[in-house]
C-alpha cells in the first residue's frame, strides 16, 4: 500500500547537471530524455518552467515546454529520489525526498539547495502554502509543519499510524491529509488541532485536492474519485473503476480538473466531478503525477520517462518522440559537435550539436555493433559481431556492409583514412592498408583483444583477456607481448601521448606506462566493479572511467586514486573526451554528456592553474546581506574578480588590478538584488576559475 510507486518503479539513477553560464559541472543526459528512461514520480509547473523528479536521484527541468531538459540537483546517495514538489508561486519551489531530506529553490527550480536532512523519516508528500509555511507527511502518521522556508521543523501529533501519501491545503489554515486505508485527517486552524479517520472511504487514498475550505476531491484505489462540498465531513463517490489506481489529481475550479493513474489514464471533468471522460493520451505507461498551470495546459508524467503536455486542455498530447534504448557501446566525437555512437541491433546513431539530437543511420544489419572510428567528419568504421564490418564516406547517411569472417570484433581504430587496425575474439586481428581488403595479422595469442590504441601507421597497443598486452612498432608485421603485471581482462585503453597511458579492467585494475607501454606499473586492483572504459585529458593527472555498474569515476593524481563524478542504473560502456567535453554512453540507450568537466579550465591548463591560484567557497552561503569571497595566489598578477546572474549578467566587479601574492578576501554585498543563485569568477592573468553562491533574504 505505502510503497505502491516503489513496487512498480526501479529505483535507478539520473544524471544531471546544473545551469551553463561558465560550463556545466554535473552529466547531463542526452539520450532517453528527460532522465534516462527512469519512471518520473512527481511533477509541477508553473508558467515558466516545469520540474519533474522520480525513481533516480536527480530533478530536470524544462522551460520550453518538454523539448530540451536539463538536470537541476543531483543527490550523492543514488538510492535517494524526489517524491514531492510544491510551489507557491513562480520563484520559490520546495521538494522532498524519500529518505528524509527537504529541498529548496528561489529561482524557480533552475538551482536548489537541501535545507533539512532527516534520515530517521520516510516522506510521502510536501505542501507550502506561501514561500515560508508547509507541511511534510509520510510513514507512520507523520505529519510536520515549518514557518520558516523548511529550516526547522514542529511535529504534530500522530492521528494515525497509517502510511500518508498527500497534502493539501486551500488556505493557510485548512488542510487535509489522506493515505492508507481511507485515512483523512483535517485542520481549520493551520494545524493546531486535527481531526482524523480511519475508513472514511473503502479505499487507499493517494491524492487530496480542494479548490476553497469547502470543495474538494480526493482519489485512491480501485479507481475511486470522492467529492466533498462541506470541507471534509461527507463525502461522495463520483468515479469507480477498478481497473486502474488514481494517482494524482488538479482542480482549476470549481467545476474543472483532472485525475490521472495507472494503464495510461488522464480524465477531465468539466462538471465539478459528476461526470468524468478518459482522455486519449497514447501514454502507453502508468501516470504518477498530474500538473495544470493554467486553463489549457497539462503536464502528465510516468514509467519509462514519461513525460507529455496537452496544451489545449487535455484533447491532444505531445509526448516526445521514443528514444533509441538500444544498448550503446562506443562513441567518438571528430569535433565538439559532430560525433558517433553503435551498439545493439545494427544500432548507429549520430549528431550535429553536440549531442543535443541525434539521428539513426540505416545500417541493414542486426548484429552487435562494438566499436567504431572516424578519419574524418564523413569517413568511418564500425565494427562488430559475426565479422561485420560497415564503412561510410557520407557521415553515416549510408552505409557499406563487409563481412570478414565470423569473429566477434571489439575495436577498430584507424591511423589514417585508408590505414587500420581492428581486433577481436580469439586473438583476432585484422589490417587494411591503401585501400586493400582486410587481412589477418598474427597475434601470437588466442586471448580475447578488446581495445586498440593507435598512435601512427607503425605503432599500436593492444590489450584484451587475462592481462595481455601486445605492441608492434612496424605496423603489425610482428606483434610483440608485454608483462602487464596483472592476470584480469584489460577493457580499456588510454595513451595521452607517446609514453604515458593507462588501462583499465576487471575487479577495478588500473596500471599505467610511462615508457610507451614497455613496462607498466599497478595503480589499483581491490574493487568488485570492472573498469570499461578510460579517458585522460592534458597533462595526465585528471581522468575518467566508466564501470559496469554505471559509475563514472574521476582522478586528479594520475589515477592512484578515484572518487566518484556519477551513477546511473545502467552499465556504462564507453567514453569520449573531446575539448575539456565528455561523452559516456551504455545500457538502454544512455548517453550522457558533461561540458567543462574539469572545473571548466582546459585540460593543458590544470596543473598551472591550480598551482598559481584557488577560488575558494564564499561564507556565509547562503547568505542575505553580505558574504566575503575568499581567494589565494601563488604570485602577483592582475587580477579581476566579477559578480553574475544565473543568466550571465554582469552584477559587479569587485576586485579589478594588480593583487600581491597570499591570501585575500573580497566583500559582497547584495543591494536589493532579488533571492537566487550567482556566480562568482576569478580571472588571474587571463585564466578564470568560477563558484556559486545563493542569496536568501
Amino acid at each position: 500500500m505505502r510503497d505502491t510507486k516503489i513496487g512498480v518503479l526501479t529505483l535507478l539513477t539520473l544524471l544531471l547537471p546544473a545551469v551553463a553560464l561558465f560550463g556545466q559541472s554535473r552529466w547531463v543526459w542526452q539520450n532517453p530524455t528527460p532522465n534516462g528512461g527512469h519512471g518520473i514520480l512527481t511533477v509541477a509547473a508553473t508558467s515558466k518552467s516545469v520540474a519533474v523528479a522520480g525513481a533516480g536521484p536527480a530533478i530536470s527541468q524544462t522551460t520550453d515546454g518538454g523539448k530540451t531538459w536539463q538536470s537541476t540537483f543531483t543527490f550523492e546517495s543514488a538510492r535517494d529520489f524526489v517524491v514531492s514538489f510544491s510551489f507557491p508561486d513562480q520563484s520559490n519551489g520546495f521538494a522532498i525526498s524519500r529518505f528524509g531530506s527537504v529541498l529548496k529553490t528561489s529561482d524557480g527550480g533552475a538551482t536548489w539547495r537541501i535545507v533539512l536532512t532527516d534520515t530517521l523519516s520516510l516522506y510521502g508528500a510536501c505542501y507550502f502554502v506561501n514561500k515560508t509555511t508547509g507541511w511534510l507527511v509520510g510513514n507512520g502518521g507523520t505529519i510536520q509543519k515549518t514557518t520558516d522556508g523548511g529550516t526547522t521543523w514542529s511535529v504534530s501529533i500522530n492521528q494515525t499510524r497509517n502510511y500518508l501519501s498527500a497534502v493539501n491545503f486551500s488556505d493557510a489554515n485548512h488542510g487535509w491529509f489522506v493515505g492508507d486505508y481511507g485515512t483523512i485527517c483535517t485542520t481549520t486552524d493551520g494545524g493546531t488541532t486535527w481531526g482524523g479517520k480511519v475508513n472514511a472511504v473503502p479505499a487507499d487514498l493517494y491524492s487530496v485536492y480542494f479548490v476553497s475550505p469547502s470543495v474538494g476531491w480526493i482519489a485512491g484505489g480501485g479507481g475511486r474519485i470522492y467529492s466533498t462540498i462541506d470541507g471534509g465531513a461527507t463525502w461522495s463517490l463520483q468515479y469507480s473503476d477498478a481497473a486502474f489506481s488514481i494517482q494524482s489529481l488538479r482542480f482549476l475550479d470549481t467545476q474543472t480538473g483532472y485525475a490521472a493513474g495507472g494503464a495510461s489514464a488522464v480524465l477531465k471533468t468539466t462538471d465539478g466531478g459528476s461526470t468524468w471522460k478518459k482522455l486519449q493520451t497514447n501514454a502507453g505507461e502508468w501516470i504518477w503525477s498530474l500538473s495544470a498551470p493554467d486553463a489549457t495546459t497539462v503536464y502528465a508524467t510516468g514509467d519509462s520517462g514519461l513525460a507529455t503536455v496537452s496544451t489545449d486542455g487535455g484533447a491532444t498530447w505531445a509526448t516526445p518522440a521514443s528514444t533509441n534504448l538500444s544498448n550503446l557501446s562506443a562513441v567518438q566525437f571528430f569535433d565538439s559537435n559532430t560525433g558517433y555512437v553503435c551498439g545493439d541491433g545494427g544500432t548507429i546513431l549520430s549528431t550535429s550539436d553536440g549531442g543535443a539530437h541525434w539521428q539513426s543511420g540505416i545500417t541493414s544489419t542486426p548484429q552487435f555493433l562494438s566499436s567504431l572510428d572516424f578519419t574524418s567528419a564523413t569517413n568511418g568504421w564500425v565494427a562488430g559481431d559475426s565479422g561485420v564490418i560497415l564503412s561510410t564516406l557520407n557521415g553515416g547517411s549510408s552505409w557499406q556492409l563487409n563481412k570478414v569472417g565470423s569473429a566477434n570484433f571489439f575495436d577498430v581504430k584507424f591511423a589514417a583514412a585508408t590505414t587500420g587496425w581492428i581486433v577481436g575474439a580469439d586473438g583476432t586481428i585484422l589490417k587494411i592498408a591503401h585501400g586493400s581488403s582486410w587481412m589477418n595479422q598474427s597475434s601470437g595469442t588466442s586471448k580475447n583483444l578488446f581495445r586498440l590504441q593507435v598512435a601512427d601507421a607503425s605503432n599500436v597497443w593492444i590489450v584484451g583477456d587475462s592481462g595481455v598486452i601486445l605492441k608492434t612498432s612496424d605496423g603489425g608485421t610482428s606483434w610483440h607481448p608485454i608483462n602487464s603485471g596483472i592476470s584480469t581482462a584489460l577493457l580499456g585503453l588510454d595513451f595521452i601521448d607517446g609514453n604515458t597511458a593507462w588501462a583499465v579492467g576487471t575487479f577495478g585494475t588500473v596500471i599505467k606506462t610511462t615508457n610507451g607501454g614497455s613496462t607498466w606499473s599497478v595503480l589499483s586492483t581491490d574493487t568488485l566493479e570492472d573498469y570499461d572504459a578510460v579517458k585522460f585529458a592534458g597533462n595526465g593527472r585528471f581522468g575518467l572511467v566508466t564501470t559496469a555498474s554505471g559509475k563514472i569515476l574521476a582522478t586528479t593524481d594520475g589515477g592512484n586514486s578515484w572518487q566518484l563524478d556519477r551513477e546511473i542504473g545502467f552499465p556504462l560502456l564507453a567514453l569520449e573526451l573531446k575539448n575539456n567535453i565528455a561523452w559516456a554512453v551504455g545500457g538502454t540507450g544512455s548517453i550522457l554528456r558533461k561540458q567543462n568537466v574539469f572545473s571548466g579550465v582546459s585540460p593543458d591548463r590544470l596543473v598551472s592553474d591550480q598551482e598559481a591560484f584557488t577560488l575558494f567557497e564564499n561564507h556565509p552561503d547562503p547568505f542575505s546581506t553580505s558574504t566575503r569571497i575568499p581567494y589565494s595566489l601563488k604570485k602577483g598578477g592582475f587580477v579581476t574578480l566579477k559578480i553574475y546572474d544565473i543568466l550571465g549578467n554582469e552584477i559587479e566587479t569587485l576586485v579589478q588590478g594588480r593583487v600581491e601574492s597570499g591570501m585575500h578576501e573580497a566583500a559582497f554585498q547584495p543591494n536589493g538584488l532579488p533571492d537566487g543563485t550567482y556566480l562568482y569568477e576569478l580571472n588571474v592573468e587571463g585564466r578564470s576559475q568560477n563558484r556559486r553562491m545563493v542569496l536568501l533574504h
